[in-house]
């Protein structure tokens, strides 16, 4: 074969081999990038797994009916699970330890004292936003609602939403759970005074609204007890799942039956972000 001929023969060669070698890489990566899809997929359903399975493990530890609600009981010590390789953490809140803005949103004549708990709020908080009378009527199902109403932003909602919750107009303020920071908020009193109040709340919380205003008034605080409450149906159970470096938190929203240890959860957002990243 002449060389001319032969070298032509080698150059041919030579790009098949080239073409088989970018193909192969090309399938190689492809098969990579599956495999790392696979890997994601099946982390991400090990994740929620693990949640759901801490969602019922929460669930237990509030089915234990009792006549108060209070922060000495179970369910509000907060849990940290190690699961190897994984990390959970359980936190549930009485949702009746925040302002029901439902109670403004109902029709009617609102009662002085909750007009009264929102005013001093809006102050504290300083929103100039959601006076009373522009959502009274409203029927509340989300916060994102109120993004409707003029001055009503994502900032002001993420300075509101821990301290808010939409609940049953029945639904008092539980002060056997509600933080010293909110209650001198909502009543417009010092915080050091508010802080000092609670910490004559007995062990096994107040028995009644009547004893928390009376022990209020022994410290010369005038406190109404129109709005209030000593017990709650309705908590909130935060997840968050540690595996690796990935994380989901997962939000349940519960109500435990009336004088039944049901429950039923009536709201729950899986999201890889926390809470304040949601609004």
């Amino acid at each position: 074969m002449p060389r001319r001929q032969r070298g032509m023969a080698l150059i041919t060669v030579l790009l098949v081999l080239a073409l088989v070698l970018v193909s192969v890489s090309a399938l190689l990566r492809s098969h990579q990038l599956a495999l790392d899809s696979l890997g994601q997929q099946l982390r991400a359903m090990q994740l929620r797994q693990l949640a759901e399975a801490a969602e019922r493990h929460a669930l237990g530890r509030l089915r234990r009916r009792e006549t108060l609600t209070h922060a000495g009981q179970a369910w509000a010590q907060p849990q940290l699970l190690e699961l190897a390789p994984a990390r959970v953490r359980i936190a549930i809140e009485d949702l009746a330890g925040r302002f029901n803005l439902r109670t403004l949103a109902r029709q009617g004549q609102l009662d002085q004292p909750t007009l009264r708990r929102w005013q001093n709020l809006r102050k504290a908080l300083a929103i100039d936003a959601l006076a009373p009378e522009q959502w009274q009527g409203l029927r509340l199902l989300s916060l994102d609602q109120l993004r409707v109403l003029p001055g009503v932003d994502r900032a002001l909602l993420k300075r509101l939403q821990p301290r808010v919750a939409l609940l049953p107009v029945t639904q008092g303020l539980n002060v056997n759970t509600v933080g010293a920071p909110l209650l001198a908020m909502l009543e417009g009193i010092d915080e050091a005074a508010a802080r000092q109040l609670l910490q004559q709340r007995p062990e096994h919380g107040f028995p009644s609204v009547q004893a928390f205003t009376a022990q209020a008034q022994a410290q010369q605080l005038l406190l109404s007890g129109q709005g209030l409450a000593v017990a709650s149906n309705w908590f909130r159970l935060t997840i968050e799942v540690q595996l690796g470096e990935q994380r989901l938190y997962l939000y349940s929203e519960v109500q435990r039956e009336e004088g039944s240890p049901t429950l039923r959860v009536v709201r729950r957002t899986l999201s890889p972000f926390e809470e304040h990243h949601l609004l």
